[in-house]
């Protein structure tokens, strides 16, 4: 990584049943109103993250142009959590 592009947001703590928090849409576009540039990503909530699909996928999860994540991105993956410690993911 050669630079760091601004502040980023952990989602599991916003993620919730009622809009904008339930959606990968509405929840980017919230989190870069609020001027995040990029989000961590929580693997275990469905409504945010389709584990299942990117386990099928043969592109690299951590690739931002990847098809396992919905567009537009308002906010862009940086890590990927696993209840545990994050992951980074690679960037193009």
């Amino acid at each position: 990584m050669k630079t760091i592009k601004g502040p980023a947001l952990f989602l599991a703590q916003f993620a919730g049943d009622e809009a904008p928090f339930n959606s990968w849409d509405s929840i980017t576009k919230w989190a870069a109103d609020c001027g995040y540039k990029g989000v961590q990503v929580p693997s275990w909530d469905g409504r945010l993250f389709d584990l299942a699909k990117a386990a099928e996928s043969k592109d690299p999860v951590g690739t931002h142009g990847s098809s396992i994540w919905p567009k537009p991105q308002r906010a862009r993956p940086t890590a990927m959590s696993s209840r545990g410690r994050p992951r980074p993911m690679a960037s193009k």
